[in-house]
């Protein structure tokens, strides 16, 4: 896969979000994984607005997302079902869903998917520095991890399991 072809969780700030009848400005947005290395939906953190959680198609096109739908059709966060989030796994390096004004029992069980920030038991102690996904968020494509050194070693589909991530 080329680099054209992937997108990154740090590339995810700031960005337009397309749909049939609006235009939302997104400060974050969040594809959320699975264990078996895909994407079962995509939050965005959108200004102005409330969060909202869309699990069809959306698609990156290097400086804004696209989504064939109308807007009332995205949910926003506070009417999604907190277990949704149960077993996943996300990549948020500024914490933002502490303080992104969701009710306590979504923050609650959002937090703890979180990977960043603190080491995991992987070959040798590993922090993530990054995940990518495909621009079309159907399945996170590679893991950016540091030792304790600064070393980086990147993990795909077969090299890392990531269930190791959850500890």
């Amino acid at each position: 896969m080329n680099r054209e072809d992937i997108v990154t969780q740090r590339q995810l700030t700031g960005k337009h979000v397309v749909l049939e009848d609006a235009r939302w400005y997104a400060k974050y947005v969040f594809p959320f994984f699975n264990v078996q290395w895909r994407v079962p939906f995509v939050v965005f953190d959108v200004i102005g607005g409330q969060s909202r959680l869309w699990d069809k198609a959306v698609t990156f096109d290097g400086r804004q997302l696209r989504i064939d739908a109308p807007a009332s059709q995205v949910a926003p966060t506070t009417s999604v079902d907190p277990k949704r989030f149960e077993g996943l796994l996300h990549f948020d390096p500024w914490w933002a869903f502490k303080g992104a004004g969701l009710p306590a029992d979504l923050v609650r069980a959002v937090v703890p998917t979180n990977v960043a920030g603190r080491q995991h038991p992987l070959d040798v102690p590993r922090t993530v520095v990054d995940v990518a996904f495909d621009r079309e968020f159907e399945f996170l494509v590679a893991v950016e991890t540091e030792d304790e050194h600064f070393a980086r070693k990147t993990f795909v589909e077969g090299t890392l399991d990531l269930a190791k991530l959850r500890s």
